[in-house]
């Protein structure tokens, strides 16, 4: 089957990952629903989807699991680079104490060039896999001060395979206060850089009272993670979602365009007019 069709039925797409998946032929779990959430580009030709399945077996529900798929392109080398990639998770899921995760919920379907891994195991995002766990969060965001705190939920906002991924933690202080951060995963180690100049821009748009930004915490160099207070209030996004885009709305963003352009970031080029 064509991956344009087999993405438009999810019957089609589930009978595949059921065909294909350890869990699911030696486990006997069902894949009673299938939610393709989005397809994106990837370098080299090759092609990312995010999927969610909802399992039962003979006893009932069995939860839910995010899968990614990994579409090469018909190119000679495509069958070695899937491999390659499977090689490298292997080793960091040994390393991690997680072989038979990836185990159950890995596999490659041949005929459609298609990789097929559990979320969130990525071999350019390596530190998604402790980021991904409240425990090792926990004790990570502790050495922040205010940030000492468990994880009550964590939810993945926007993930980039091989790029990038933003995390939402729910966290929950000693007090029983409750608070949100982000975090913010990147293949690059530039997360330094990011929070030196987040600070600049949080700082003037703090005493401004024209627009939010979130507010720096600091960066887990080993997990390249940028983590950000939430800001409070609402998106533009969610006014304009909502039929709320008035005039007035436009005109605090073009106030807030105009505090962005006149604040000197360090380390960044400057434009005048012309450009």
């Amino acid at each position: 089957m064509e991956l344009q069709a087999l993405f438009a039925e999810p019957g089609a797409l589930a009978s595949l990952l059921a065909g294909a998946l350890p869990a699911c032929r030696l486990e006997a779990l069902r894949i009673t629903r299938c939610d393709l959430q989005e397809v994106i580009t990837g370098r080299r030709g090759k092609l990312f989807a995010l999927v969610q399945v909802d399992l039962h077996d003979e006893a009932g529900p069995r939860g839910t699991r995010r899968l990614v798929l990994q579409h090469y392109p018909d190119a000679a080398t495509s069958i070695e680079e899937a491999r390659k990639v499977f090689r490298r998770l292997r080793r960091l899921s040994r390393e991690r104490g997680v072989r038979q995760v990836l185990r159950s919920w890995a596999a490659f379907v041949r005929e459609q060039r298609l990789l097929i891994l559990p979320f969130p195991f990525d071999y350019r995002l390596p530190s998604l896999l402790d980021a991904c766990d409240p425990q090792a969060v926990a004790e990570r965001f502790s050495a922040w001060d205010g940030l000492a705190a468990s994880v009550a939920q964590l939810t993945p906002v926007r993930y980039v395979p091989e790029k990038r991924c933003q995390i939402r933690y729910d966290l929950v202080a000693a007090d029983g206060t409750p608070f949100v951060v982000f975090g913010k995963i990147t293949a690059e180690p530039e997360g330094e850089r990011v929070v030196e100049r987040m600070r600049v821009l949080h700082h003037a748009c703090a005493s401004s009272g024209v627009v939010g930004t979130p507010e720096p915490v600091g960066y887990v160099a080993d997990w390249q993670m940028v983590v950000q207070r939430a800001v409070p209030g609402r998106t533009v996004y969610d006014l304009q979602r909502d039929g709320g885009g008035s005039a007035a709305v436009y005109q605090q963003v073009g106030a807030a365009l105009a505090l962005l352009h006149r604040t000197h970031v360090p380390g960044t080029s400057a434009h005048a007019a012309p450009e």
